[in-house]
């Protein structure tokens, strides 16, 4: 193509390009217009539908923690109420702890009080024993002096036939 139609194309081409350009740009315009009145539209939307959303969750959560703490409530009480037993019964079992030593305080006392006198009794016989042994000694010593008069003494048969001997040598 030669150079002058090209010219003359382009010359002809050019308001309509600056035409259909200023129409794209316009139509831009307003399609960019158009997209940030419904872009602040959605956000808006959205804005509204996350605060409501925000508002349903604080209400669930606002339920869900009264009702939190009415169960550790219950449970707090329910506790209270167990330690309470278990401190009852502690004060029970120490009450009766307390009786239970007394009783064996008291036996302890009554064995104590037979134990000093069986010692008594133990203290009285050693005393016996030993009264008994130095009696028991003199006992042996005059069986000892007996038995050796005894020995230096005739014994009754013995004595019969010295008296018969004594009487036949008289006559």
């Amino acid at each position: 193509m030669p150079e002058i139609t090209k010219k003359l194309i382009q010359d002809a081409v050019k308001p309509l390009l600056l035409q259909q350009e200023t129409k794209f740009s316009k139509a831009l315009g307003v399609a960019e217009s158009r997209f940030e009145k419904t872009l602040t539209g959605v956000e808006s939307r959205f804005g509204e539908v996350l605060i409501q959303q925000g508002q349903k969750l604080e209400r669930s959560l606002g339920k869900q923690e009264q009702k939190f703490e009415r169960y550790v409530g219950v449970i707090a009480e329910n506790f209270g109420k167990q330690v309470q037993v278990v401190a009852e019964g502690q004060q029970m079992l120490s009450e009766k702890m307390d009786r239970e030593f007394k009783k064996v305080d008291k036996r302890f006392d009554s064995v104590d009080k037979r134990f000093d006198r069986v010692e008594e009794k133990l203290d009285a016989t050693f005393e016996q024993v030993g009264v008994n042994t130095v009696k028991i000694g003199e006992m042996q010593e005059d069986v000892t002096e007996i038995k050796e008069k005894l020995d230096r003494k005739v014994d009754r048969e013995e004595f019969e036939d010295l008296k018969q001997k004594v009487n036949y040598a008289v006559v």
